[in-house]
């Protein structure tokens, strides 16, 4: 349901994107058997595509140095990595998934998640795009005081006092 396949597909149909860049994917399983078929039917090497389990403060590290946080998920409740990303400056290029959406506004470039085309397009778009990435910081920046654990226990608390 995090559409890594179409992601890879993407990544893999812009040699642009391959020859500059690396994919850091953070956390989860190992790369599969399928997975690992992927690269190498995509002529995807080895090493540019990097799997790296760590803590919250490496995960923060990744976001602060990383050129953009890209979230291809199709389902989601909210979409709170993105917004992770955003507070540490990342800018986001995301599926455009409503719940996604509701969460980062106007402050990622999205995309079809079902349209490959679309994904590296999109990638592309910013990823060589100093004006796009700048100002995608600065309106990752901005939404993100949307969101803040007091709002959060705020409108918690409202919601209890209407049903009770």
């Amino acid at each position: 349901y995090k559409n890594f396949e179409n992601f890879i597909k993407a990544i893999s149909k812009r040699k642009i994107l391959i020859d500059n860049f690396k994919v850091v994917c953070f956390g989860g399983e190992e790369f599969s058997k399928k997975e690992k078929e992927l690269f190498l039917k995509l002529n995807i090497q080895n090493e540019k595509i990097i799997r790296i389990v760590g803590n919250d403060s490496m995960l923060l590290s990744l976001y602060r140095n990383a050129k953009a946080f890209i979230f291809p998920s199709k389902y989601e409740g909210l979409g709170l990595p993105p917004l992770e990303a955003m507070k540490q400056g990342c800018p986001v290029i995301s599926s455009n998934h409503e719940a996604i959406v509701e969460a980062v506004g106007n402050a990622a470039e999205l995309f079809d998640p079902n349209d490959i085309d679309d994904i590296s397009e999109k990638i592309e778009s910013v990823l060589f795009s100093n004006e796009k990435t700048k100002k995608l910081i600065e309106e990752g920046f901005e939404r993100v005081k949307n969101f803040t654990w007091s709002k959060c226990a705020l409108n918690t608390i409202k919601e209890y006092e209407k049903n009770s």
